[in-house]
């Protein structure tokens, strides 16, 4: 055996430092926390070191060398994000004396945890669906069962509003939900909302590469800032949103005078309106018998929701312009957040990173793959090859609402160009 006492205690605060810092050993009243991109504490690392009284050690560490601790006489206490059978595997040089009459403190095994995820969209068949289930297999993978995730969809836990608030509700029963960034902008999240604006994101590389940036990092963290119970895992994408119509549109001037149904909020309205079209606000369930009786001249979906929907059958002209990408979030509510350790949290983290670019590769597909479906039934498909009159049409609106915060609109507009060849 390698220690001389082991107390199993939390790791408390020294633990989930460790877990954020940079690549740097990280210290704080007399301890060191080693980051968990390092696998080699490397030999003398802390040779001589009286000031050091504890030190926190993550589980990747494979190797100590010779005399890293020697002459640390006031070391203390050992921090070890692993459990006692892991130490065991870790080799240690000679010369490390004060690591080895330290007072180990070893991770204790959490109990299982099974995790409510809520998805108002069938949880078979949709993109939305498929990040849910990517999400619960890598959580259940990286876990071996230890984090179990409760799929509930098909709107079983309410609407999307019912389960944001609820989630924002200290009681509540949902730990996790999939919901659209834009249901964030009524609680105050005003860097999220800017991913909703008409053509920010050019395309589905663009987005991927907003969503693997620190900037989409920054923008999850953005309800904790500002005091929401709630935090964000990961972006994902249900599609490009395109519009169809009754009869033939081929460009821009097409829109000109036209009925067009959009989502009720005022990011959609000012963009229709923009376009010299008439924004109308119909309920979704009621889209269908709207176009085919001509209350609407159109509307705008993803083109699998326009697919699924049937909406062919009565408003058969798509026009690909891409207006906005139709960006998600997964989140989890702090009161769920704070019952997992700093491993199920990682567990957790990485599970939804996953889930996020198998996401955004599906809905590239999909969208392919349902434009040819469209095609085959008749279904007159226009491209849009240039966007930029689009986009400058829409661009009064996008200023007013960038206001205060067109440096970090534009970090997001930049992202663009590592895309290109």
């Amino acid at each position: 055996m390698k220690t001389i006492s082991r107390i199993v205690v939390p790791l408390l605060l020294c633990s989930i430092l460790c877990l954020f810092i940079a690549p740097a050993v990280f210290a704080y009243d007399g301890g060191i926390c080693i980051p968990d991109s390092v696998t080699v504490i490397e030999a003398e690392a802390f040779t001589d070191n009286t000031s050091i009284t504890s030190v926190t050690i993550p589980e990747i560490i494979t190797m100590i060398g010779e005399r890293a601790f020697y002459g640390c006489i006031n070391l203390k206490d050992v921090y070890y994000l692993g459990t006692e059978e892991k130490w065991d595997e870790v080799t240690i040089n000679s010369g490390n004396g004060p690591l080895m009459r330290a007072t180990f403190h070893f991770l204790t095994p959490a109990d299982p945890v099974t995790l409510v995820y809520a998805e108002v969209n069938p949880i078979e068949g949709t993109i939305s669906g498929e990040m849910a289930k990517a999400f619960k297999a890598r959580a259940e993978e990286l876990s071996g069962g230890n984090v179990r995730i409760d799929l509930q969809g098909s709107g079983v836990m309410g609407s999307e509003s019912q389960i944001l608030s609820s989630m924002l509700s200290t009681s509540s029963t949902i730990d996790i939900a999939r919901i659209s960034a834009a249901a964030l902008e009524q609680y105050g999240c005003e860097e999220t909302n800017l991913l909703t604006l008409p053509y920010t994101f050019s395309d589905i590389n663009h987005f991927m590469a907003f969503t693997e940036s620190e900037l989409a990092q920054d923008i999850l963290n953005e309800p904790q800032e500002i005091g929401l119970p709630i935090r964000g895992l990961c972006f994902g994408t249900e599609g490009f949103r395109h519009f169809f119509f009754r009869n033939a549109v081929n460009s821009i001037d097409d829109l000109n005078g036209r009925k067009i149904r959009v989502a009720n909020n005022s990011t959609m309205f000012d963009m229709v309106s923009s376009l010299n079209a008439s924004p109308i606000a119909i309920p979704f369930t009621e889209l269908y018998s709207a176009l085919n009786t001509g209350v609407a001249d159109g509307s705008e979906q993803p083109v699998a929701n326009y697919l699924s929907n049937y909406f062919f059958e009565v408003a058969p002209h798509v026009i690909l312009d891409g207006h906005v990408n139709a960006v998600t979030e997964i989140v989890v509510s702090d009161t769920c957040w704070s019952k997992l350790n700093s491993q199920q949290q990682n567990w957790v983290q990485e599970a939804a990173a996953y889930a996020s670019r198998l996401c955004c590769e599906e809905a590239e597909q999909v969208e392919y793959d349902s434009i040819q479906q469209l095609r085959q039934k008749g279904v007159t498909v226009v491209e849009v090859a240039d966007k930029e009159p689009w986009r400058t049409a829409c661009w009064p609106s996008t200023q007013q609402a960038v206001a205060g915060q067109e440096e970090l609109y534009q970090k997001v507009l930049a992202l663009q160009a590592t895309t290109s060849p």
